[in-house]
């Protein structure tokens, strides 16, 4: 394990190897990387965001899930999406087996007024496994990109802008945005976790995965820490993962009701 220190200094270093290893990065511009380290198949950059997001863009579909106990904060979740989703854009709700505070109806509404095309499902039997297998369940349904989100967690007004921004670069790459918990402030992942994928450093929200490449990678069904073993299969085997210093996600810290039994936080 390195000390903090000697991580920030290797991280350092690896901005200075990626300016000197240009050629070598294929589709995406030089310019657009701050650091480079390998694992394992593929290689690990941070991205200049700065750069990325004044410069030119591809049209991409998103495709965000949600597993639900049905949960009221739900709404908030979607009124964060709302005004950023466009027409080709996707969100999938599965409610798992339960509406908890009867909100099915309501949001099967609310998704009818919003920009895309959307649906909220019914599950016969609820899994009660963190939501996980309702992640697998439609994970390579639609879009472009996938994108994984809780009930009771929130997207930033220019998620989904700064998503298409960066994605539009490399179609088969993996994306790591970071998380903000809204009453501690803490970010995953942070300045000392960029180049590595593992657990404890990237959440659930965290993730923009190329769905042709989603495949690669399951959510264990029963492992409260699926999110992080999910993400680190991914970038073990996909051919780059990008770290982009950029809040997209909010994460409540267990606001209101936690769902512990369903494994829903």
């Amino acid at each position: 394990m390195q000390l903090p220190a000697l991580r920030w200094l290797s991280t350092a270093a690896a901005a200075f190897l990626a300016c000197l290893s240009c050629t070598a990065l294929g589709r995406v511009e030089p310019r657009l990387l701050m650091g480079l380290q390998t694992s394992h198949l593929g290689a690990i950059m941070v991205i200049n965001s700065h750069a990325v997001e004044a410069g030119p863009k591809r049209d991409v579909s998103l495709h965000i899930i949600i597993p639900s106990v049905g949960r009221r904060s739900l709404f908030r979740l979607l009124e964060s999406l709302e005004p950023q989703l466009q027409p080709r854009d996707h969100v999938t709700i599965s409610f798992d087996g339960q509406d908890r505070e009867g909100i099915f109806a309501a949001v099967t509404e609310k998704l009818k007024k919003m920009s895309g095309d959307h649906e909220a499902i019914m599950e016969r039997e609820a899994q009660k496994t963190h939501g996980n297998p309702l992640r697998n369940k439609y994970r390579a349904k639609k879009g472009d990109f996938v994108m994984f989100a809780d009930d009771d967690n929130w997207y930033v007004a220019d998620a989904l802008e700064s998503v298409r921004a960066h994605v539009s670069h490399d179609m088969d790459g993996l994306y790591l945005f970071q998380m903000q918990h809204a009453k501690m402030g803490n970010i995953v992942p942070d300045i000392l976790g960029w180049g590595e994928v593992e657990v404890g450093n990237v959440d659930s929200g965290c993730g923009v995965v190329p769905v042709r490449h989603v495949h690669l990678s399951d959510w264990l069904q029963d492992d409260y820490v699926a999110d992080g073993l999910f993400y680190k299969k991914l970038a073990e085997r996909l051919p780059r993962t990008y770290f982009v210093p950029k809040v997209i996600y909010m994460y409540s810290g267990g606001e209101g009701e936690r769902a512990t039994e369903n494994g829903h936080s």
